[in-house]
């Protein structure tokens, strides 16, 4: 009989043994920065929203104290503090009474504190918003859809005397479409809680997601006081790109066409074929799947083929962002993960978002170790252990801030006879520390 290993101790020892990847066998790296952020950027952002909001006719719309419920989701929008507080001023300026709603489905645990919270470490609160935030679990029920399904929407926002429906607008991440993430989505899973939101997913597998995210924004739009919207579209830099005020009857239409918008600013990978990539963080405020499907080009939903391009080999995933909350959706999207991620993961939070989403694979746990060192060892042992100057290797900070990276000496040739890409460094070897993980100093300017 084997000898047993007795504990995590002995067992690390033997795992280290079997490594056969040597230091001298890991690539070199070059640091590149990414010149396609050359696009629109607006200025003055309250201004736009202040005339956006205008073209609106809320004037005509808005009665003295008129309480008006402003949607504030989860997601990490560059200017979204500037973008509600303006709405919020406006509304003021009108005289009614408005307040921000909590609106984002079952992040934030489907909990009014968690909710709260998420707002609040996204710069969204009661000072500096002008405004009381309203959050709660509770939905009422305003109509059912052709289908015979019932439409949830959130209490506080169904009680209002008006809406005004605020969202950035970019493709989802679990499906494509016509519609994507925007004014219609938040209307029918943001608003819905996390009742409204388990029902859209929970059809979506029968009837399509499309479909019903538009079904149910249609009978929310003809029993609710939706008002308006205001549709925002970034640019591959995060930067405010567009904001458009949209009424209520071309809800549908707008968000059609601000998502080719959005799709024609999306950030990419340098280059289709990976061997390895190294993503520095994930999570729910750089995107609703931790990592952005169609960067990665993978996606798990089941029943629905992956995107055949970018082909990457192996995906590991560093660290969590604060913002996320615990929430760790998308970590069963890579195939190594760093230690402190997994520390940092709240598991009910992230499998009630999973589950939600009817999609519990992007909650399974990779293998994780304490040492970047023998990740990326173990990476070019899954893949062969080809050699260090074949090695195709991107490390980006994020999936949607990829304005700097690095590449391997692989890539060098692809990146050079790309004009919108500069080399910035030459090759040099990866810098660690003495307990095996990397100086993130020498690189993305962090300490992890």
């Amino acid at each position: 009989m084997p000898k047993k290993i007795r504990n995590r101790e002995d067992c690390r020892a033997s795992f280290e043994r079997m490594i056969n990847v040597r230091d001298t066998d890991l690539p070199k790296l070059i640091r590149i920065r990414d010149r396609r952020g050359l696009l629109p950027k607006l200025g003055r952002v309250d201004e736009r929203v202040e005339d956006e909001l205008e073209s609106l006719g809320l004037d005509k719309a808005v009665t003295q104290n008129d309480r008006i419920a402003i949607t504030a989701g989860s997601r990490g929008i560059t200017d979204i503090v500037t973008i509600l507080r303006t709405s919020v001023d406006y509304l003021k300026g009108l005289g009614a009474k408005p307040f921000l709603v909590a609106s984002m489905g079952s992040h934030g645990g489907a909990t009014a504190s968690g909710q709260r919270a998420v707002l609040s470490s996204l710069g969204i609160t009661q000072e500096s918003m002008g405004c009381p935030i309203r959050a709660t679990t509770d939905v009422q029920t305003v109509g059912k859809t052709s289908s015979g399904f019932p439409v949830h929407v959130n209490r506080c926002a169904a009680e209002a005397d008006g809406i005004v429906v605020v969202n950035r607008v970019k493709p989802h991440t679990a499906f494509s479409g016509n519609v994507g993430s925007g004014i219609l989505k938040m209307i029918s899973v943001g608003l819905g809680n996390h009742e409204g939101a388990r029902l859209v997913h929970r059809l979506a597998f029968q009837h399509g997601f499309e479909k019903v995210i538009i079904e149910v924004a249609l009978v929310s739009l003809s029993k609710l006081p939706i008002l308006g919207g205001i549709g925002i579209v970034e640019n591959r830099l995060n930067d405010t790109a567009i904001i458009r005020g949209t009424k209520p009857k071309s809800f549908l239409e707008e968000d059609k066409n601000l998502l080719q918008s959005a799709i024609d600013f999306l950030p990419s990978l340098p280059t289709d074929e990976i061997d390895i990539l190294i993503v520095n963080e994930i999570g729910k405020n750089i995107s609703g799947s931790g990592m952005d499907t169609h960067i990665i080009g993978r996606s798990r939903v089941l029943g629905q083929s992956e995107p055949i391009r970018p082909n990457i080999k192996r995906i590991y995933v560093r660290d969590l962002t604060s913002e996320s909350h615990g929430n760790a959706i998308g970590i069963g999207l890579a195939d190594f993960a760093h230690e402190r991620l997994i520390k940092k993961m709240d598991t009910y939070s992230t499998y009630l978002n999973c589950l939600t989403a009817t999609g519990p694979e992007k909650a399974c746990i990779p293998p994780y170790f304490d040492k970047d060192k023998t990740v990326l060892k173990l990476c070019l042992e899954s893949i062969g252990n080809p050699d260090p100057k074949t090695v195709r290797l991107l490390w980006i900070k994020n999936t949607s801030e990829m304005e700097q990276l690095y590449v391997s000496e692989a890539l060098l040739q692809e990146i050079e006879t790309d004009t919108d890409l500069a080399v910035v460094s030459a090759p040099s070897d990866m810098a660690f520390r003495s307990d095996g993980n990397f100086d993130d100093r020498k690189y993305f300017g962090t300490d992890s």
